[in-house]
């Protein structure tokens, strides 16, 4: 996704939060290094906006990839604004 279209796609704490806020989460990409109780929290916020949540594990290529952005990433609905 990062490669295809980057404006449908959060990756970080920080960027993925403020997409969770405006609603733009389509899929919330969670590795299953990120500490429990943040990955629950991304987790109820991003359900609430009818996102879908995907744990990925650590012992694949994509999870070590998802490691290397922060442990949790989106693909988003729609771009946000920069």
């Amino acid at each position: 996704m990062l490669n295809v279209k980057p404006s449908l796609a959060a990756y970080g704490e920080r960027e993925v939060l403020a997409a969770i806020g405006n609603g733009a989460v389509e899929t919330l990409l969670v590795s299953e290094s990120l500490d429990e109780a943040k990955a629950e929290g991304f987790s109820d916020r991003a359900e609430k906006f009818g996102g879908r949540v995907i744990i990925i594990s650590t012992e694949t290529q994509e999870g070590a990839q998802l490691v290397g952005l922060g442990s949790i990433a989106a693909i988003l609905r729609f771009p946000l604004k920069s």
